[in-house]
């Protein structure tokens, strides 16, 4: 077992650099605030294809900033982006104020002699935390982000709302009206999504621990993810092994093991 899983596994911060640790949030927390934990997600799972989608010049935008990181060092993308996109007042605050929530550490913090020694943006396109003699670059976010990633169970962007090569007005506009409908499948299919409250129940009544739901609040967003995806992979074993050995169906193959559904699930969402 690595380091990381034993962390994660057992509910130990996670070292990202020295002396700097990534926080598991826990399940109640989560579900305090619901919006917040989001919107402090979404600067390190947002694509920005997914930002320029409706753009006409998406593909040219896509190319120039093929990362959230290459958005935040532009003059004329960082403010309104980070306002129209992430709802913070530019995307370098939406990044600080993420690994704020993510590390604890807080946004500003004075040195002894009242200087600044908390998060501040470099000239170079860095961000530097004095305070903790933290710097971070594209590749620290990159990997702060994976670690998210990870913890929160995300399964990769949205590849049908992924713009095609635009090359006329005509491809232009067939792409927006593909992009127009599948925005208001998803709209109608809303309400039957799984909701964090759905997956808590569903846990505590199907799970053969018994585990009450005051039990897995008090589990890490991580444990509680992986439990959910072994719980779904179990059960949908079962279901298959019972058409396999039922005498009313035939030529139904027999199912893979549901552990390796589960880690075929598990990986899918690493």
């Amino acid at each position: 077992m690595s380091q990381l899983d034993y962390n994660l596994l057992f509910d130990k911060p996670v070292e990202i650099d020295h002396g700097i640790y990534l926080h598991c949030p826990k399940v109640e927390d989560i579900a305090k605030d619901y919006e917040e934990f989001s919107r402090f997600c979404t600067v390190f799972t947002v694509e920005p294809f997914e930002i320029f989608a409706t753009r006409r010049d998406v593909n040219d935008l896509t190319k120039r900033f093929p990362t959230i990181w290459s958005l935040m060092r532009h003059k004329d993308m960082n403010v309104p982006v980070g306002q129209d996109a992430f709802g913070f007042d530019s995307i370098y605050d939406a990044v600080v104020q993420s690994i704020s929530y993510w590390t604890k550490l807080p946004v500003s913090v004075l040195d002894e002699e009242g200087n600044e020694a908390g998060f501040q943006l470099l000239g170079n396109g860095k961000i530097v935390y004095p305070d903790k003699e933290w710097i971070i670059d594209e590749e620290v976010f990159i990997t702060i982000g994976n670690l998210i990633k990870d913890i929160i169970g995300y399964s990769g962007p949205d590849e049908e709302l992924r713009p095609p090569l635009i090359t006329s007005d005509a491809s232009y506009k067939a792409w927006l009206n593909l992009y127009e409908q599948t925005i208001k499948s998803r709209a109608r299919k809303s309400g039957s999504s799984v909701r964090l409250t759905d997956k808590i129940l569903i846990l505590s009544i199907k799970s053969d621990l018994r585990l009450l739901p005051a039990d897995i609040m008090k589990m890490t967003l991580f444990i509680f993810n992986k439990l959910y995806i072994g719980l779904s992979a179990k059960e949908d074993y079962e279901q298959r092994f019972a058409l396999f050995t039922s005498a009313k169906f035939t030529g139904v193959d027999a199912p893979d093991s549901w552990e390796r559904r589960w880690k075929s699930l598990f990986n899918n969402n690493n």
